[in-house]
């Protein structure tokens, strides 16, 4: 499968496969669906939100969203803005049509999931802190 007609890494690049890198706090923007004439969109409802343009109310924010890492992105179903694809596969067939507006066959589909399969990490161990026991009693607070 040649990885440049696949065309998945103009918005999914970089370390966190999420874009080039971006001022803190600022995400990489792409418009979705770019594509809208496919059954995907009436499907999944895919323009009933218009992104970006919620929060600013420019008109060349409609549908623009932030790129989404790839990074655990088989742990992370549903899919999309509003939870409308349930497996990784079928957004694997979504974002071809409406983004790029291919079609993959089943075996391009199969070899990219695999190969987001991949991008799963270890997950660090994490422990909560607790509080000192003290039944029935207050914690002693300092008197000035």
């Amino acid at each position: 499968m040649d990885v440049q007609e696949l065309a998945c890494t103009a918005c999914h690049s970089g370390p966190m496969f999420n874009g080039p890198k971006t001022p803190m706090g600022q995400g990489f923007l792409m418009l979705f669906p770019t594509y809208t004439n496919n059954k995907y969109v009436a499907e999944y409802h895919l323009m009933a939100h218009r992104g970006r343009y919620r929060v600013t109310p420019n008109p060349a924010d409609k549908h623009m969203w932030v790129v989404p890492s790839w990074r655990d992105v088989a742990l992370r179903a549903p899919y999309f803005n509003n939870g409308s694809v349930d497996t990784l596969s079928q957004a694997v067939r979504v974002m071809a049509r409406v983004r790029l507006d291919k079609k993959r066959t089943t075996v391009q589909v199969r070899d990219i999931v695999a190969f987001l399969d991949t991008l799963i990490g270890r997950l660090s161990r994490q422990t909560v802190p607790r509080l000192p026991v003290t039944l029935n009693a207050a914690l002693p607070m300092g008197r000035e």
